[in-house]
């Protein structure tokens, strides 16, 4: 079987891709039980021994196992009149959907819309309590690859952590740009930029987090940042 959606989260993975009978097994069971089958982006992710327990190597969002994967219909949110959509149709919300991560203290969740595409939109509550939603990324396969590029920042032995006043996600020189992300944990977009072994994320809007890492030495760190001012 061929890698077509994921190879450069499993480059930042550093996962060799191996599919796994056993899994795909599992896939094949979930589908049966809840009659949908699984988008081609999704069944390929979750047909690769290894993906879900790289998540757990540090205390962010975790990706969940074949067996705890969840089926949803939205009716209850469908039914309450504060029902806030941005970015995104009725009856794009209406369709079935998969809750495949949720965030390390469970307040928030993320689905993949089951609309008939074989690398289909993501979709985030904006907060646990409210019934705002958003499109976090239209592609499946691009929001697992900026989740994974996160989680390899923040796996680097040095990690520096800033602020900023307001970040407008134009384009860095030198750097390329990885997928944008939209909602949890604020609804202002999260940016993400690599550079060999730089990797840098900022959240945009009024005030938002900035992460390096991966940097060579100090004056490499010194031209960042300059860059960030500058920017």
């Amino acid at each position: 079987m061929e890698i077509r959606y994921h190879r450069k989260a499993l480059e930042l993975m550093g996962l060799t891709p191996e599919f796994s009978k056993e899994r795909i097994r599992k896939i094949e069971t979930f589908e049966k039980q809840h009659g949908c089958g699984l988008p081609a982006a999704v069944r390929e992710l979750f047909s690769l021994s290894g993906v879900e327990e790289w998540f757990l190597g540090v205390n962010q969002d975790r990706l969940l196992r074949i067996e705890e994967l969840r089926l949803e219909r939205h009716e209850e949110f469908l039914e309450d009149e504060d029902l806030k959509l941005k970015g995104l149709s009725s009856e794009l919300f209406q369709e079935p959907a998969i809750t495949f991560m949720v965030e390390n203290q469970g307040v928030c969740w993320w689905e993949v819309i089951l609309n008939g595409s074989d690398d289909p939109p993501v979709l985030v509550p904006l907060h646990y309590e409210s019934n705002t939603w958003m499109i976090a990324q239209k592609h499946f396969s691009d929001f697992f690859l900026a989740v994974t590029f996160d989680h390899a920042l923040l796996r680097k032995e040095e990690t520096l952590w800033d602020t900023s006043d307001h970040w407008s996600g134009k384009d860095l020189p030198g750097f390329k740009r990885l997928p944008t992300t939209y909602g949890w944990p604020m609804e202002d977009p999260k940016y993400r930029y690599q550079k060999g072994s730089l990797l840098l994320s900022i959240h945009g809007g009024e005030s938002g987090d900035i992460w390096i890492s991966g940097w060579k030495n100090e004056k490499e760190l010194e031209e960042i940042e300059t860059l960030l001012e500058k920017n």
